[in-house]
């Protein structure tokens, strides 16, 4: 039968499953913010992108080496912009009214990752751009430029060597501290318009490059190739938002459907579905919130919590419904 579409048929990764039981990190662009999202709103454990996001591979390796080795931030780094302070480093979700307010947050966000870095059982790192911002005055690469005046920075493209010896030294610092630790590498499939076409594309032609030899210098290093699955397989605008940028909810669905399939053995999976199902009823609105059908349904769905309970998180969820089945009863 003739086939219309390239799809990615999946491969499985022997060795390398991801399960409810894993502490997981993510850290990098949008799109690792939302694989977060996706995967604690799936019940695994998960900190999700704790410095905000962060498209260069650069910021976002430093910012985990720092906060692996305890090194404190820039002192010349921070800015005053609408009468909060934020830092050249780090995306503007960190932000304080002093300076000493914002050190303060980063230096607890710096000591959460440090936490979980220790013992994670996957790091989840997603690069969006190869293009960098210098800062004049310091002369060093920062992480976003918080729209002060462009005059203060120059731009430039990285190379494959730039963002491989980068990583190095991050993975060194990881192993050290935590050798067990998986490290899964994936590209954001979001344009960056606003470097051209044309710049996007030699831009996530260099990422795509590092990333493959990073593979090569570090074979226990994943690559997900979620930028390969919406461009080549999926192809097509009816995939993105209303932007025609990012990837819409049935674009992410499907990249999560594979990335299930390649990643979680069929035990976890099994839990996937019934969760979903159980997702499903948790927003069933009743016809009749006092009658007796309801009641039943609610006993039926407590029931299915408690036999998830000993291998997910649903104590809120079980909580929830034991307040509904009370409210209701008679």
């Amino acid at each position: 039968m003739t086939t219309f579409r390239t799809e990615w048929s999946g491969v499985r990764f022997p060795g390398t499953e991801f399960t409810h039981a894993d502490r997981i990190l993510t850290s990098g662009s949008c799109f690792a913010q939302r694989f977060g999202t996706w995967l604690a709103e799936n019940k695994f454990e998960v900190l999700n992108n704790p410095f905000g996001i962060s498209y260069q591979p650069l910021a976002i390796h430093d910012q985990l080496c720092a906060a692996l080795t305890g090194a404190g931030v820039l002192p010349s780094h921070f800015v005053e912009r609408e009468h909060r302070y934020v830092h050249l480093d780090f995306h503007s979700s960190l932000q304080g009214g002093t300076k000493e307010e914002l050190q303060t947050l980063i230096g607890w966000q710096q000591h959460q990752v440090q936490e979980c870095l220790n013992s994670a059982h996957w790091l989840i790192l997603t690069y969006g751009t190869a293009w960098v911002y210098d800062y004049l005055p310091t002369g060093k690469t920062i992480n976003n430029c918080h729209k002060i005046p462009a005059r203060q920075f120059t731009r430039r493209l990285l190379n494959v060597p730039d963002i491989t010896e980068s990583f190095n030294l991050l993975y060194g610092e990881l192993k050290e501290k935590n050798p067990a630790l998986r490290l899964l590498l994936t590209i954001s499939p979001v344009r960056h318009i606003k470097d051209t076409l044309e710049g996007n594309s030699v831009s996530k032609a260099v990422l795509r490059v590092a990333a493959h030899e990073i593979r090569k210098q570090h074979p226990d290093v994943v690559y997900f190739p979620a930028f390969e699955i919406l461009l080549d397989d999926l192809r097509d605008y009816r995939f993105y938002e209303d932007d025609l940028l990012h990837p819409n909810s049935l674009a992410e669905q499907y990249i999560w459907e594979k990335f299930s399939n390649s990643f979680f053995p069929e035990a976890t999976r099994t839990r996937l579905a019934q969760w979903q199902s159980i997702k499903k009823s948790l927003a069933h609105i009743p016809f009749q919130p006092e009658g007796p059908s309801y009641r039943h349904f609610l006993e039926s769905l407590l029931e299915r919590l408690q036999h998830l309970a000993p291998v997910l998180s649903v104590e809120n969820e079980l909580n929830e419904v034991r307040a509904r089945w009370e409210a209701i009863k008679i």
